[in-house]
């Protein structure tokens, strides 16, 4: 079993033909949303490679935090050890697409609302898990 402890995020996808100057709007090509965060993207690589996976993380309690934890237990990933944070949004990545090139703006909402007590509550758990994989979208103080 392998338990990813990290982030959940929706990414919001902007393609422009080029990116604005500062007080310039401009009409985009496209926008998507995309499941995503880097903890969320490692567990779902390591589900598709056929390993049993579980997440540790938070959401916020609203559309997207909903629509990310039904994407990972579509992807068979156990989100039982997912908080729901009501005072917090779920983390968002703000992409924007132009002139192959990217900038993105993290915002990382209920990522930064897991705490070492938030931890704590799962350890017993974490100890039986073969592989504990963590990564930089979380507050470093947690782990």
């Amino acid at each position: 079993m392998i338990t990813v402890v990290g982030s959940i995020n929706m990414d919001l996808v902007v393609e422009s033909e080029k990116n604005p100057t500062q007080g310039e709007t401009l009409l985009g090509k496209s926008f998507s949303t995309f499941p995503g965060g880097k903890g969320a993207n490692q567990a779902v690589a390591a589900a598709r490679l056929g390993s049993c996976v579980n997440f540790v993380g938070n959401i916020g309690k609203d559309i997207f935090g909903k629509e990310l934890q039904e994407n990972l237990t579509k992807e068979g990933i156990s989100i039982e050890h997912i908080n729901i944070v009501k005072d917090q949004s779920t983390g968002v990545a703000n992409i924007i697409l132009s002139e192959n090139d990217n900038r993105i703006i993290v915002v990382p909402g209920a990522n930064f609302s897991l705490f070492p007590s938030d931890i704590e509550k799962v350890k017993e758990f974490l100890a039986k898990s073969a592989i504990v994989i963590v990564q930089l979208e979380i507050l470093p103080k947690v782990c």
